[in-house]
């Protein structure tokens, strides 16, 4: 894992590293596809992404 990207420049920074983002979900995402629903408090904090990039 990487911390420290810019969120709003992550595409571009990517691009120029000749990846490709495939998935890319905000602190939203994370906690509708991950912590909906739950019970034990678990929720996904305001700062984490997380960013699925592939080789072009």
């Amino acid at each position: 894992m990487n911390t420290g990207f810019d969120p709003l420049t992550l595409d571009e920074d990517l691009t120029h590293l000749g990846l490709r983002v495939h998935e890319d979900l905000s602190p939203l995402d994370i906690e509708e596809r991950y912590f909906k629903g739950r019970t034990d408090y678990y929720r996904a904090t305001e700062h984490a992404y997380i960013a699925y990039a592939v080789v072009e």
